[in-house]
């Protein structure tokens, strides 16, 4: 029975989930441009060195802005290196990158065990893969350098996984630490994944004195990487005071909260709606978190609840250091940033299900809207 119904939706579901990254592909094909773009120059003397055999440790360890680029910088060279430098190399590795992304939140799902085949299931995930395709992110879709962003969901997403999947601890810690390694040298906010996922270190079943060796040892792993991250490093003299916030509370919260509410509704012309579904969104992820925790009897918490928390929380962490970060600047509508903030909404969606799996008039009614918001950011000609 279980063989048959395998047969019986996966051919089909591999066609509809198919959609999202072909509406991405021929986004890409048909705007993008073979032309390096802003940081993107700053490649150059890296390929020269790599090319002169002059290159070392230093030049992709080195502080670019705020980040530590290190795996990217790897990425960008053996994608020029077989490409001639052709720019369109980087935009279709960060399609791959994003499905690879979709298929371990995917397989993420199935672990769970309960109603693999639902209509809700194969709803929410069609819904995850509608948001993490979506064309909102259409900045980070046309600019190479911008690959990294989705490398670090992908690396959250294999750290997660692995955290859910494994049963022998020792190997499920460390294996783990690998992807939040990686993604702590790609980006600044990489570094968020160790955080983010102790959600699910905790979860794992074992008697009180495991569960504190097993955060013990995660949180020594985080100040290794973060001790490595900070060797030399130097604040940007250009950016804006980390503590503005004090000064302005309010537009604080304003800021953070549109970041959290854009992948929902990206239109710069109606901020109040955008900043009001934010608030909708943070609410409900944490009182859909206070459900569980309060009838986590009733659940697989670390296969069904714990994943998903930690995929959120990443998301909220990351507005909550670019909102500090980056409010002197503004650009809480950046299309960039909704790549992280999407997160949330893929979060709340499978809580969501998980709480109110029967709900499927609703999950299709927000998987036409959320569609139709991405399709709006294609330029019209």
């Amino acid at each position: 029975m279980y063989k048959t119904t395998i047969s019986k939706f996966k051919p089909p579901l591999a066609t509809i989930f198919l959609i999202p990254p072909t509406v991405t592909l021929c986004f890409i094909a048909f705007f993008s441009v073979n032309a390096p773009l802003g940081d993107q120059w700053d490649l150059v003397s890296l390929f020269e060195k790599v090319l002169t055999g002059k290159a070392d440790f230093e030049d992709f360890f080195a502080q670019h802005n705020e980040h530590r680029t290190f795996f990217p910088k790897l990425i960008f060279v053996g994608l020029a290196l077989i490409s001639n430098w052709n720019i369109k190399y980087e935009l279709y590795f960060s399609v791959f990158l994003v499905g690879m992304t979709f298929l371990l939140l995917y397989k993420l799902s199935l672990l769970e065990g309960r109603n693999n085949f639902s209509n809700s299931k194969h709803l929410t995930n069609f819904l995850t893969c509608i948001l993490l395709f979506s064309i909102i992110q259409y900045e980070n879709w046309l600019w190479g350098y911008q690959l990294l962003w989705f490398l670090i969901n992908a690396c959250l997403a294999v750290a997660v996984l692995i955290i859910a999947s494994s049963n022998n601890f020792p190997k499920r810690l460390y294996l783990a630490a690998i992807p939040c390694f990686i993604a702590s040298f790609s980006a600044a906010h990489g570094l968020l994944s160790w955080l983010a996922v102790m959600p699910s270190i905790a979860s794992i079943k074992g008697s009180y004195r495991q569960k504190i060796i097993r955060i013990t040892v995660w949180i020594l792993l985080l100040i290794g990487t973060f001790t490595i991250y900070f060797i030399g490093y130097q604040k940007p003299s250009h950016h804006p005071d980390t503590l503005l916030f004090l000064k302005h509370p309010l537009g604080t919260l304003y800021y953070f909260f549109t970041l959290l509410g854009a992948p929902i509704v990206y239109h710069a012309n109606i901020p109040l709606i955008v900043k009001t579904l934010g608030a909708i969104l943070f609410s409900t992820f944490f009182l859909l978190v206070f459900y569980f925790v309060k009838y986590k009897s009733k659940f697989n918490f670390s296969l069904e609840i714990a994943p998903w928390v930690s995929i959120g929380l990443f998301a909220i962490l990351f507005a909550l250091i670019t909102t500090l970060g980056r409010l002197g600047y503004g650009e809480s509508m950046s299309s960039r940033y909704t790549t992280c903030s999407i997160l949330l909404v893929v979060a709340v969606a499978h809580l969501w299900r998980l709480s109110f799996s029967r709900n499927v008039f609703i999950t299709s009614i927000f998987i036409g809207f959320i569609f139709m918001n991405s399709i709006n950011r294609i330029p019209r000609q």
